[in-house]
């Protein structure tokens, strides 16, 4: 049985080849002859840190870089060729030991999937040590962290017409707060609706400019609320933004989030994660390059050179559009990677410094406003 690496960007395809050689005999042994067959399968395997794979038949992003404490987490390795059995794929937990068990105990760490559950703060690697019975070299892994749910109630505030209508209704609200738990999940964040709350005394908030002294205005109407305060308008000016956080000095009554009535409900997770301290990221600043280790960081990485356990033909832009930071939301589900990525860089105070869009850059997981 061969194993897989991947060399550079280059897959192995998955399959079984049979070796035959053959020998005959000379001279006073010419009628002697004899053959040897030798069957080698090729494997491929990926794991893949920064994703936005969905649990199959869940609502979780798999491989999260954080593991609630005392909740469950699902991890996932593509292996071809599928005739391989999930019985014949073994986990462990390699660093941290203690910090994550499997669910149901030791014996559960065989399969594609496995599902391991938060036991003790702390950092942890999990990796695949056989496939088939050989030894992956190198051993595909992934890094995590167990932290403590950070819960947080959000209140919103909802500006109203002249004639006293509300700009979005409950369910909109529902379901930007729903959406929030299923993105939150992989950051052990969880979310309630705290209150809904209607303004009725200012139209002229109903549409706001962006970066605007009436962004300040609006977010300045209450504060010290015991959670998020979320402002929800008609539309913003110009109408493509759909979302903006005020995160300024610590305790500023100005701190809050706006969203825009044609907000995707992931809006508002991603805004929850500038209020903590995140930034947007653009591909404006990044070249149509194959991942890299050097670029997406160790935390970030499963093993090998090239492309390592990524798929040989992702490109460093491919995965930007699966960061929840990235600036152009397009899809339900998004990923926060456990640290930033190495690129690409911007000038701060005359220093290059990495973009935050990670764990590792939150101040906190609990913004209050």
């Amino acid at each position: 049985m061969a194993l897989f690496q991947k060399e550079k960007t280059d897959m192995m395809h998955s399959g079984t080849a049979t070796l035959t050689l053959s020998f005959k005999g000379s001279s006073d042994a010419s009628n002697f002859t004899a053959s040897a067959s030798v069957k080698a399968t090729a494997l491929d395997g990926v794991l893949q840190p920064v994703t936005r794979q969905i649990a199959q038949g869940g609502t979780a992003i798999v491989n999260p870089a954080i593991v609630r404490l005392g909740g469950r987490a699902r991890y996932t390795i593509d292996v071809l060729p599928s005739s391989i059995p999930d019985s014949e794929i073994e986990w462990s937990v390699a660093e941290g030991v203690g910090n994550i068990v499997f669910n149901g105990g030791a014996s559960n760490n065989k399969g594609r999937s496995v599902v391991v559950r938060g036991n003790a703060e702390g950092s942890f690697k999990l990796q695949v040590d056989k496939i088939a019975g050989q030894v992956p070299s190198p051993k595909p892994y992934i890094y995590g962290q167990v932290e403590p749910e950070a819960a947080n109630p959000i209140h919103f505030y909802v500006l109203c017409d002249a004639l006293g209508h509300p700009c979005v209704s409950t369910n909109w609200i529902d379901n930007c707060v729903s959406n929030a738990n299923h993105n939150g999940r992989q950051l052990a964040m969880t979310f309630t609706r705290g209150s809904i709350n209607y303004i009725r005394n200012h139209p002229e908030w109903l549409v706001i400019p962006t970066n605007s002294v009436e962004t300040v205005r609006l977010c300045s109407y209450t504060n010290n609320v015991g959670g998020i305060k979320v402002y929800c308008i008609q539309s913003f000016e110009p109408s493509d933004a759909l979302g903006a956080t005020l995160n300024l000095l610590p305790f500023d009554e100005a701190n809050g989030i706006i969203l825009a009535s044609n907000a995707k409900p992931v809006t508002l997770f991603h805004e929850i994660l500038h209020a903590c301290n995140l930034e947007d990221l653009y591909l404006t600043l990044i070249g149509n390059v194959p991942v890299s280790k050097e670029i997406l960081g160790p935390l970030n990485w499963s093993g090998g050179d090239g492309t390592g356990y990524y798929p040989s033909d992702l490109t460093h832009r491919a995965l930007i559009r699966r960061l929840m930071m990235y600036g152009h939301q397009n899809d339900n589900e998004a990923d926060v990677p456990l640290e930033d990525l190495n690129e690409p860089r911007v000038m701060v105070s005359g220093k290059l410094e990495a973009i935050r869009v990670s764990r590792k850059s939150m101040e906190t997981r609990t913004p209050r406003h």
